[in-house]
Parts: C-alpha cells; structure tokens; sequence
C-alpha cells in the first residue's frame, strides 16, 4: 500500500524521517507479521513553494499497511510521530495510487538498511577521500636473504602521488601525476602478505613496505590538473577516456625502463613519504581496509641484482644451456625462487652435472632443487625461523639425497607437457607434468619438448576479468595478443602460435611451437606451425561447410580436432571404412543421427582390447563392455555405436561425422568410452527451471534429496562401509583408489575409522561436497543417469521414445527404465529444454534391443518431427551426454515447446583463414566470453522476477545463451548491451554471494526460489589445513636404511588396526620370512620408487596451489588424495579446473607407481611375487610411524591397494583350479 505524508518539517531528511517510522514499524506492535525488520520505501515529492512538505511511504505489507494507518492515520490517529527541528506531528492517509508490482516485489527482496549504516558508510567515504597519503618515492626490489632490501627499480612521484583506500572497490590505490598521464598502482588487502611501517634513521621519512602475494595492476588514464591539497579525483574511475571509452587502460608496467624490473620485482615494493601527517593517514587506511600493519622494515642495499647488465649476462648464458635445462633455471629466475646472481652464482655447479649426468637427469635436479629452495626461503613453522643453508650448502645436500626416475614405459600414453603461464606482468613456467596424448603428440613423438602450453590470467592466475572502467580488450590486444602474433622468447627459444583444443580455449590456453628439425624415414625435415597444420589434412572442399576456411573461428575449431586429448586404439584398412548416408526428417533439414556413426561388435572388441592393454584405468574399471565410444578419426569427429549386424571388422562413418578430410590416418582414436552410468546431479539452472515447471514434488523432493546428501556426509566418517559409499557416489579419492581400499577393510571387519590421515582425507571430502552443495545446488538424483547419446538405426523407437538399460559390469543384471521418464541436458536455460518421454523398459524378445541392448546409453528415435536431442539445449549425438530420470517429484507439471533460435551468423573474412586470423579470434574471445555472465543473469532475473524463468528477459537471455554456445565456432560475440538490466540492479540473490563473501551484507537478499531456501539450509566451515613440511630432508631415506628396516621383523604397532589388518591378510598369502629375505637391488629399489613418489607428489602440491600466498605454497597430502582443494577462490572455475588438473596427474603418478612396485606380471613369481612387492613397498611406507613425514601415507595407500588387488588375483586363481579351469 502507498501511504501519503505530509506536514513534514522542510528542514527533516530523509534518514530522520526514515528511523522514525521503522521505530513504529519494527516495534513491538507489528512484530506478529514479520520476524526480520520489515523495509519500506520513502520517497519525498517535490515542493513546489517553502513550508511543511510530503512525501510517499511504500508498505509492502497490506496488513501492516491498515494497522498502520489506524493506529496513526487521518482524520483521528491514536499516536503521533513527528520528525524536525519543529517537532511538528506528522499526518498520514492512504495514497491515491496502488505501488507498482515489481516495486513491491523489490521492497520485499531488498533487506531493511538502518539509516545510521548509511549515514556512517558515506561518512566513511567521505573521510576516506581525505586521509590521502602523499607519496614521494615508490621503490621496487628484492628482499635478499641475509634481511636486506635492495632497491631494484625506484620512481619520483614529484610531490605528485597520492595513496588513498576506496572503500567500494577495496582495494588502495596510488596515483601518480605525470604531463602526459597519470599512472596508478592498485593493491587489494588479500594480496598483501605483510605491510609494515618504519622512519628512515637519518631523513626521518616514512617508509611504507609491502609484501605481496602476487603484482600489483598497473593503470594509467588521462592526465589531469593537480594542485598540492586536491584529493587527485582518486575514486572518481568513471570519467571518459579522451571523451568516450572506457576511462582506464592496464598497463604490464610502469613505462620506461620499469619494464625490465617488472617480472623480477613486482611483489615487493616501498613507498617513501616526507609528509608529517603520512603515518597517521596510512595507519588509519589500513585500519579501515582491516590490513595489519608492523613497524620495522629491512634496511636499505643497492645491489643491481637485476639490472640491465646482469639481466644481459643472465640471457647469454641461460640460452647456451639444453633446453631442459634451460627451462628449469629459467623457471626459478621467474618465480622468484632465486635472484639472479644467486642462480648465476650455480653456473660451474650447474655445468658440472651437465657433464657428469647429461641434460635430462639435470634438468630432473634443478626441479627438485627450486621445490627445496621455495621451502626453506620465507616459509615458517608456527614461530620458529627456519634454518635457511648457505646456498651451495644445499645445493650440495639436494645433490646427495636427489634420486633421478628412471626411464620406464608403463604404456600409459602421455608425453611430458612443458607449460608457461603469461600474467600482466610476468611469465611463469611450470612442469614439465604426464599429460595424456593427442594426435599432434602421437605424430611428434620424441620431439615433443618444443610444444610449449601456454595460458594467459590475471596476476593472481584467475582468468582476466571484464572491467567496464578499464579498456580492457586494447590490453589484452596489446600483452596476450603481442605474443600469439609475434611469438614468445624463453630461455633463447623462439616460440609461435599453434592451436589450440576447445576445451583448452574455454580456459584461456592455447599450444605454442618452436620449429625444430626431425627424421622422417631418413630425411631431415623442419618442423613449422604451418606444416604441423598442413599435415593434418585438407581443411578446404567440404561439402556441407563450404565457407569453412573463410571463418577463422570455425578454422580453428577444426584444427582443434587434433589437439582434443585421444588414446589411439586400431588400425583399420580402407576397405573397412564404410561412409552411409544421415538419417534426415522429413524436410530434410535436420538429422536424426547428427554426429553419430557405426561400428561392428567384432571391431569394438578390439578397440576395448587395445585401450585395456594400454591403460590401468582401462583395465581395473573395465568391468562392463562399451557399446558407444566418442572418436577422433581421419577428419571425422563424434560417436560410434555397435551395429550388431554387422559383420567382421567395419566402421560406418556419415557426413555430420566429417570436419576436415585426413584419408592417410587410418588410427581410430579414443576421446571417451562410456562403460558405465554416470550419475544424475541436479544443479542450480535445473532447479530454478523445474521450479518454474512446477514439478510434482515442489520445493519437498529437492529438500529431501539435499538432506540426503548432508546426512551421508555425517555418517561417512562412522565406518569404512559408508566412507566407501561416499567416496565412489562423488568421485572422492578417486587416484587413490580410496573406496575400493574401504570396501576391502570392510569385507574384513573393519568397522569404526581411527587413522588421523585418512579422517583428515575424509574431512575434506565431506567439505568438498557440502561446497558443491552450498553453492552449486550438485544434488545427486536417486536411480537417476548421465548417459551418452546414440541413434536408434534399427527405426525400432516411435517418436517421443527412448531405450535405457544401463548396467555396472558385465555380470550384473541390467535396469531398464520404463514408463514416463524426464530427460534434459546441460546446461538447461529454456523452458523447453526439459522434456517428458516414454522409456520402453525391457525390449521384447527377438527385438533389435534385445540383440544389442547398448548398455549404458540413451538410445534416441529417428522418427519424428524433430529430433529430441536437438530439443534439449540444442544438443547432438557427437558425444553429448543427457539426464533422465522416472523419479516421480521430480517430473514437471507443465512442458514446454522446445526452442528453436536461428543459426548464428559466422564470422568471416574475405580471403583464406589464416594463423593470424585465428590469433585475431582468440584475442576477441578472451574478452568477449561472456557465457558464464549471461547464464549468471539468466538465473538472477529469474530469482527476481515474479514471472521467474517466463519473464521477457530470461527468454531474451536463453537466445543470447545459445549464440554465446556458438560463439567458439562462430567467431560472432554477444555483445553485453544486448544482454537485459536485472529488475533489481543493486541488489543478488544470497546465493549469488561469492564463498569469500558474507551472504547477510546489505549488498544481498534472501532470495525465496528454491535454489534460495536450499542455500540456507547447508552449513559449511573451512576445514583447516596442516601446514607442510619445512624441508623433504626429513622424507630422505638411503637404500642402506630401507634395506635395514625391511630385513627387520615387522611389527604392528598395537594402537594401528591398518597395520593389524594389513599384517594378518598378507600372512595368509605369503610367507612373512620370505618377504624379509630382501636383496641390495630390491631395497634400491623400492627406495628409488619411494623418492620418485614424494617429489612428484610435492611438484603436484606445489603447482596446483590457488592460494599463492607466502607461507601456503602448496597443497596437503590429504588434500591431494581426496582429490579436492579447500582453499576459497574468487573464481570458483578456476579452482575446479586446478583440481581437475591435479587429479589427472596423481592419477597418472598413481599408476605409474603402481606398476612399479608390482613389477613386470611375468617375473618374480607372478601375482605372489607382486604381494610381496607391494607388502615391502607397504613396510617402507611405515617407517615413520610418529613424525607424519610427507608422502608416508599416501604412498601406503598405493601400496594398499596393490596388496589387496594382488590377493584378489590370487584367490580368484584358486577359486578357478578348484573349479578345475585352467589357468593363464
């Protein structure tokens, strides 16, 4: 209800007026209608001449509206209130017009903001503009290790700079007056590691120190007219570069000879201020931005540690080493690990274990060296300081306790991965770390040290971020793009654009190349950029794509092909490759088998059979057949199913398939193999969009399911049964195999979890899921499936049909599901995107799904007007994968006809594609990507509007989400004027509030949509992690003592069941005598397999960090095993790609070590001779039981699992001759 006022005093404000009717409001009469204060909405009407004044008051309540009124309305109030000098009493009536609904609506989301808060918030701004800081002198530098500062780089401000705290922003800037521009330094509180004060001992000037986690940004705008007493527009960031544009430009540096000092300098840097009130004014900042400030800073050196001539005489020699070696030094140069006259300071070291040892055992050392140093340089240990070694000195202990891997083929396809990492500021290399092939590796094998992966982020290595105050594509244009169209310099190296993968570009990552020469059948050729492309295949021709080569977006995707991660399976003769026509509707514009062909069951089992004899994964978790498999072949992309009516070996291949033509490659490649059912998460989008669909559960079924989920994360720490469950349904531990561990101590009686490790481990799983479950609404779905989609090529299915049988293993009897099923697709954002079908359950006998059930798909009808998958968000049959489920809340009430938008407009250019055009591409999509915002403002407007996921503007967005889905293929960008205002433009829903942010600031509002009421009912607290080791010299073990301690009788410490168990079940198998019998040989070597396990796994914790601050370096053991990172982010992406990435390398170490502890199957004795192996590899992982060295524990639970899969060999095989079956 609006409520007219008047007789309001002309000198009253708005705050005044405001406090007194909430103390009406909020008082103890209205506290029946509401429990959280009640906001409303004052709005004073314009006075036309000088006296008393009105005003509107906006109730959104009715109730209290009336109440209200009869309490103090016209003509005959019951209490007065008044406001003003006067004290006049105020006189209220009801308004002659209704509010508007959205205005209620937004009243209603909006929290009730006391006016003092407000009144205090802008006189905390208004004080922030005054307490500047004038700076003089700001100085870049290096804190040396002997507790110096050597000032590297310093700039004059000329009376010119002042250093203030916006508020809003939260971050301090310097700003820096030049004739030409101004320049600014900008510093966020989070990135400061330490900030301390100090007087300098004979000027008396104030010194400003900090220590930063990452570089400062840098900035420069148009110049502006300075007076000494101004506040330098400091916080006005608004104001038009040269009359349009953004107002702001990122810079990489300062300017002038900055740029030298800048890779090296930037996390430590200086201010020196002569103003008297300096102290007082930057202790008060910092007090207001909740930054701790010390007194004392390091006293002053000069050392030109990286001054032009040192920087020269460094580039000289670093480009005369081998390139892995050269990588390696250059890596600790960039890291600030060492400065530079240290790392020349190893030259003759460096170049002595060249000669004794050769380049790849010394570029091995000079890793494992810069993981020691990053140890033992500032990190500390509760509040002791740590011992930090002359460097020679621990140079020389790294050399005596380094043992190099050896070169082993554990036919795991991968290549070592160099990395480089490109910031505003600085470049960062990493690796080199096992990644999985693709084709163009596969082609270049031996030579694949000259591809270098290149990804480009923001100082604090999150993806650069869209600024509407900063220029920010003329930066990106001007750093990223610099590179990828003139190449990049490392250690001597020249390296150029390549490609890049899909996947890879959505991260901002893209493949580098030098040219380099190689043998091809006994000629010398030279490697380019444009022949690795050329000898792809031929990109131009293509039928149905004609333009393909004209639209450097869709170029490159294809390239793209090549570099998609694949494992290569068969070859297969040209005879057997079969090209058969689309199966079209009746118009002939759609296909019903878009992207999907077929393959023979004679030519699958090969193709499994292949990647079995390549992969561990492959074999351990092959427990069912695949019947679809997702390809790379020749030009062609997408599925294969099994045709069983075909016979011999035969692969049917159709137009949709074919991207480029490459008739020479006769190689299926693998992308994925779908043998076993994904499970079915439920997600934020999807909520919000069966809320809108009205499901038959309501808002009931998905509080159920969550409180599921909550309550097995209380119970999986009760017994290794349900900690087992836990971890196989979220894929915790998953490298590790930690549920099949628990699954085996169940089996023998092991109850109750009391080993520190692994409840740690668990914790973190537990916090892992309730994150996702807090902030992604990732719900699993009860007898629910993510299933790969294929076609129906028998015409067996009628339209609005669908076969599912899905299955764990070969063994197990199959489900079928049958009756009204709902099917969708990721990511949902249109009403239509989510469909009711009929699932025919178990076919009929003699039916073709009764031959070929294709186990663990969803078998789609080709009959029809449309096809279905192109229904569900726009999806095809080349690998997407699809959600159904018959669970009955959960299928909506209402569906919706399923969108159908236009084409995108591609892209093009008037001649052929070039690299240079697709370079041109990558740096418009790095700034233009927008997806992610557009599905955020999808879900945001539907949180806000009454009409929710109906309203114009969610409808607008859908259509503007499905052109920024193409973009990547279109090279067309949305742009983000098109994208709608949210109803509420100040105001988010409490679950859009960042993990780092306090959801109850005024800044959000308790949102009612489901996905809302669902946020606040999971509690969540960070778990904290242990710091890790100081140094790995406590991990060293010799081969002299592994061989001591397993010539020792082993015995189980009583307090440790693990150790109890693991004793009694490898007694049964073999003799513990025996295994005691150890050799020299064996003790080396299980020693060597132990070191190489702990130095890969700190290379993993070290690089996988987010948190990139001093002191937290690297990830803990129990976080790597869990498979989780528990450090908060900004970009929760970021962080999951981290982890993605860090579980692909434990995985790949894993197994690596796995096979090494087991040894070749057929020697020492077979699966006994590996128990015995894996038992050994066990006792050393005991030895010391108290300290918790690092890798200790992880390394039993590998050793674990190869017992306890030993044994389960073996008992089958005993199993099989009392059967009397012979044995292989």
């Amino acid at each position: 209800m609006e409520v007219f006022i008047s007789n309001i005093d002309e000198r009253a404000t708005l705050p005044e007026l405001k406090k007194a009717i909430a103390s009406v409001l909020h008082g103890p009469d209205f506290t029946d209608y509401h429990t959280l204060p009640l906001n409303f909405e004052i709005r004073f009407i314009p006075a036309r001449r000088a006296g008393p004044v009105c005003a509107t008051l906006v109730i959104p309540s009715w109730e209290v509206a009336e109440q209200f009124l009869e309490e103090y309305g016209e003509p005959w109030p019951r209490q007065y209130i008044s406001v003003g000098p006067s004290n006049e009493d105020l006189k209220f009536k009801e308004g002659k017009y209704d509010p508007r609904p959205e205005t209620i609506r937004r009243i209603l989301q909006t929290p009730y903001v006391d006016p003092t808060h407000e009144e205090e918030q802008l006189k905390l701004a208004r004080e922030l503009r005054e307490h500047l800081v004038r700076v003089d002198v700001v100085q870049f530098g290096w804190e040396c290790r002997d507790d110096v500062f050597s000032v590297e780089y310093e700039k004059h401000c000329l009376d010119a700079g002042r250093l203030g705290f916006d508020g809003d922003r939260r971050q301090f800037r310097l700003k820096i007056h030049e004739p030409e521009r101004n320049v600014i330094i900008v510093l966020r509180p989070t990135q400061i590691a330490k900030a301390a004060i100090a007087r300098d001992s004979e000027s008396r000037h104030l010194i400003v120190s900090f220590s930063l986690n990452y570089a400062p940004a840098y900035e420069d705008e148009d110049p502006t007219d300075v007076y000494l007493d101004d506040d330098f527009d400091l916080f006005d960031l608004s104001k038009p570069r040269n009359g349009s544009g953004p107002p702001r430009a990122r810079l990489s540096n300062l300017g002038d000879d900055h740029e030298i000092y800048a890779e090296f300098t930037s996390l430590s840097l200086r201010f020196v201020c002569q103003d008297s009130y300096a102290e007082h004014d930057f202790l008060w900042i910092c007090q207001q931005a909740h930054v701790q400030v010390a007194r004392g800073v390091l006293p002053t050196v000069r050392r030109e540690i990286f001054s032009p001539a040192t920087v020269a005489i460094y580039d000289n020699w670093v480009q005369t080493l081998p390139w892995p070696v050269a990588f390696q030094v250059d890596a600790l140069a960039r890291a600030n690990i060492l400065d530079l006259q240290e790392i020349m300071q190893l030259r003759t070291l460096l170049a002595g274990l060249l000669q004794q040892r050769g380049a790849p055992w010394t570029a091995a050392f000079i890793q494992y060296f810069g993981q020691e140093v990053s140890t033992t340089s500032w990190y500390q240990q509760g509040s002791g300081s740590v011992h930090v070694d002359p460097l020679e000195v621990l140079f020389a202990r790294c050399r005596r306790t380094f043992l190099a891997p050896p070169d082993e083929d554990t036919q795991e396809e991968t290549f070592m991965c160099y990395h480089a990492k490109v910031t505003p500021s600085r470049i960062l290399l990493e690796g080199p770390f096992p990644e999985r092939c693709n084709r163009v590796m596969r082609r270049y094998a031996g030579y694949t040290c000259n591809f270098l992966r290149v990804t480009f982020m923001d100082e604090n290595r999150v993806q650069y971020r869209f600024d509407r105050d900063v220029d920010g594509y003329e930066f990106i244009k001007g750093r990223f793009g610099s590179l990828l169209f003139e190449g990049l310099w490392l250690a001597g190296r020249h390296f150029h654009f390549l490609a890049y993968s899909q996947s890879a570009l959505k991260n901002h990552s893209v493949w580098f190349v030098r040219n380099f020469k190689m043998d091809d059948n006994g000629f010398e050729v030279e490697v380019t950029p444009d022949s690795i492309i050329q000898g792809l295949g031929d990109f131009q021709g293509i039928s149905h794509d004609l333009q393909l080569m004209h639209c450097p977006a869709r170029y490159g995707a294809r390239i793209a092909q090549a570099f998609t991660t694949t494992e290569a399976a068969v070859e297969v003769e040209v005879e057997e490759v079969i090209f058969i026509p689309d199966i079209m509707d009746a118009e002939e514009r759609r296909s019903f088998t878009d992207g999907i062909g077929t393959v023979s069951q004679e030519l699958a089992d090969e193709i499994w059979a292949a990647l079995q004899g390549k992969s561990v994964r492959h074999r351990r978790y092959g427990r069912c057949k695949p019947k679809a498999f997702q390809i790379r072949f020749q030009g062609s992309k997408g599925m294969l199913s099994v045709d069983y009516t075909l016979s011999g070996r035969a692969v049917c291949l159709r137009p949709s398939m074919e991207k480029f033509k490459a008739r020479h490659s006769m190689t299926i490649e693998i992308a994925s193999v779908f043998n076993k059912p994904g499970r079915f998460y439920l997600n934020r989008p999807l909520i919000m969009l069966l809320e809108g669909l009205k499901v038959r559960g309501g808002y009931d079924i998905f509080k159920t399911l969550q409180d599921a989920v909550i309550q097995d994360t209380k119970d999986a720490t009760k017994s290794y049964s349900q900690a087992a469950t836990l971890c196989e349904g979220y894929g915790l531990g998953t490298a590790f195999k930690i549920s099949s561990i628990f699954n085996d101590f169940t089996k023998l009686g092991g109850k109750s979890i009391e080993d520190a490790f692994l409840l740690q481990c668990l914790n973190f799983g537990v916090y892992h899921i309730l994150r996702d479950l807090k902030y992604h609404a990732r719900i699993p779905v009860p007898n629910g499936y993510t299933l790969v989609g294929v076609a129906d090529i028998h015409g067996y299915l009628e339209e609005g049909q669908i076969f599912v049988c899905v299955a764990q293993s070969d063994d197990d009897e199959p489900t079928y599901l049958e009756g009204e099923v709902m099917i969708t697709r990721s990511p949902v954002i249109d009403p239509g995107d989510v469909q009711l079908v009929h699932a025919i359950g178990r076919p009929p006998r003699g039916t073709p799904f009764d031959h070929e059930p294709l186990t663990n798909t969803i078998v789609f009808s080709t009959k029809g007007r449309r096809p279905l998958a192109s229904c569900l968000s726009g999806g095809d049959l080349d690998g997407d994968v699809f959600m159904v489920t018959a669970l009955d809340g959960l299928l909506p009430t209402e569906v919706y006809e399923p969108a159908e938008y236009a084409s995108a407009e591609r892209k093009t250019v008037p001649h052929i594609s070039t690299r240079a055009d697709i370079a041109e591409f990558i740096i418009e999509y790095f700034y233009s990507d927008n997806i992610g915002m557009i599905a955020s403002s999808w879900l945001i407007q539907a949180d806000q509007s009454e009409k929710g996921i109906h309203d114009e503007a969610c409808l607008t967005l859908a259509e503007l989400h499905s052109d920024a889905a193409d973009y990547p293929k279109t090279g067309n960008p949305v742009p983000m004027k098109k994208v709608p205002r949210y109803a509420l433009p100040n105001m988010k829903p409490d679950w859009n509030a960042p993990e780092i942010t306090d959801a109850t600031l005024g800044l959000f509002y308790q949102s009612q949509r489901y996905i809302g009421r669902l946020y606040r009912e999971v509690k969540i607290s960070v778990p904290q992690t242990q710091p890790p080791p100081v140094s790995s010299a406590d991990v060293h073990l010799s081969p002299a003592e592994v061989l001591v301690a397993l010539r020792t009788a082993f015995k189980p410490r009583k307090s440790n069941i693990i150790e109890r168990v693991m004793y009694a079940r490898a007694s049964q198998f073999i003799s513990m005598p025996d295994a005691l019998q150890v050799s020299d040989t064996t003790a080396a070597e299980m020693c060597s397999i132990f070191q190489d396990y702990v130095r890969t796994l700190r290379q993993i914790c070290v690089s996988f960090n987010i948190a990139h601050k001093r002191g937290a370096r690297r990830l803990s053991e129990e976080e790597v095993v869990a498979g989780t990172i528990v450090a908060q982010s900004t970009q929760p992406k970021v962080r999951k790609e981290a982890m993605s990435q860090m579980r692909e390398q434990s995985s790949i170490l894993v197994n690596r070590i796995a096979a090494r502890i087991v040894g070749p199957k057929e020697e020492d004795g077979g699966k006994k001779g590996a128990l015995t192996r894996a038992w050994l590899a066990y006792r050393l992982s005991t030895l010391r039981p108290h300290d918790h060295a690092f890798g200790f524990r992880s390394f039993g639970l590998v050793a674990m699992h190869e017992i306890f899969d030993a044994i389960k060999w073996i008992v089958a095989a005993e199993e099989r001759e009392k059967l009397g079956v012979m044995t292989v």
